[in-house]
């Protein structure tokens, strides 16, 4: 970001911006520095209260062994029962149509068959009488 920053300012100067856009150019190295040390101050601040918190953390973890093992196993739990949510497939309107049509094609196809062995063993035995 900064080398866009910087890039515009030069090409405005070069194309004979003056005045605050010179001056601007001058600016932003000074700025720029000014930044990185607050972003670096604000990071090892929050370091400091994450390595707090972690040590607090421990030492109670130290002191209640058996809170602990509840705490861990109860987010365990949750975090399990909200996986299980997330990759749980909902069936969509368009595959409960299809299954319901595939299940009654299969029923049908079934009655269709037993009727036709019905029909088949119906017809030898008929041919079986006429046959005597």
């Amino acid at each position: 970001m900064e080398n866009k920053v910087v890039e515009s300012v030069k090409r405005k100067v070069q194309n004979g911006a003056r005045g605050p856009a010179l001056s601007a150019l001058k600016k932003v190295p000074t700025q720029m520095k000014q930044l990185e040390k607050r972003a670096g101050a604000e990071l090892k601040k929050a370091e400091g209260s994450l390595k707090k918190a972690a040590r607090s953390a421990g030492a109670l973890a130290k002191k209640y062994p058996g809170a602990t093992a509840g705490a861990l196993v109860g987010a365990g739990v949750l975090v399990g029962v909200a996986a299980t949510r997330a990759l749980h497939h909902e069936p969509t309107v368009g595959e409960v149509v299809m299954s319901a049509i595939k299940r009654n094609a299969s029923k049908v196809s079934k009655r269709l068959a037993t009727t036709a062995a019905a029909g088949m063993s119906a017809g030898r035995a008929r041919a079986r009488r006429a046959l005597r």
